[in-house]
This record gives structure tokens, sequence and C-alpha cells, in this order.
């Protein structure tokens, strides 16, 4: 069930960020400023990485090692992106408490998945005997 509910949370993320960049592209569009991918390298392969993920976790049914650290990978790497773009909006005469709030709970989760690498990766002291 976890398997299940984690696919459909990443697949759900993925649209979610459709729509956010049709925004995104319409407010450039309104402003007339260009979106450019050489600019926002970072920005263009991290969005790429969360479309293809649900294709990717919806075609596996078994986790391997190397798609376990891609996960991983990724999900360190979009939360980086979003705490970077949460941070370029908390400036001294302007707290964004909200994007404050959000940079803790990220961090939080990070925490959190990293905890639980530890767990399933620590060496099992009675598998040894």
């Amino acid at each position: 069930k976890k398997k299940e509910a984690f696919r459909i949370l990443i697949t759900l993320f993925a649209v979610n960020h459709l729509v956010h960049f049709y925004y995104v592209s319409l407010n450039f569009k309104s402003h007339s400023l260009t979106l450019s991918i050489a600019e926002n390298l970072h920005g263009f392969i991290t969005f790429i990485c969360i479309l293809i993920l649900p294709f990717i976790l919806w075609s596996f049914k078994n986790l391997n090692r190397l798609l376990y650290w891609g996960i991983i990978l990724h999900l360190f790497n979009v939360s980086y992106f979003i705490n970077h773009t949460f941070l370029s909006k908390v400036k001294p005469d302007k707290p964004a408490y909200h994007n404050q709030f959000g940079i803790l709970v990220i961090s939080a989760a990070l925490v959190y998945i990293l905890y639980r690498i530890y767990r399933e990766n620590k060496p099992n002291p009675a598998a040894n005997k």
C-alpha cells in the first residue's frame, strides 16, 4: 500500500508541476519575458525528472538498488531546488514566513528520509550469528 501511495503522490506532484509550469509560462508571456533553458538548466533538468519519475515508477514492479538511489537523489534534488526558490523570496524587509515554514517542512522531510535510509541499511548484528 505504501508503494501505491508513493506512486500516486509522485504522479500528482508531476501533474501539479505541469499546471504550475503552464501558469509560469503565461506569467512570462504576459511580461514579455522568455523562458531560457540555458539560463535555467538545473530547473529544466529537475522539471524533466519530475515528469519522468511517475512513468518509471509505474513501469517497475520491484524496487532495485539503482532505482532506490535514483529516487533518493531525485527527492534531494527537488528539495534543494524548492528550498533554493523559497530562500530567494526571504528578504530582510520581507520575511516571507510561509516560505520559511516551507523550508522547515522540506528540511524535516529530508532528515526523515536520511533516518529511513539509515534504518533500512544499517547492519543487522543478529543476522551475522
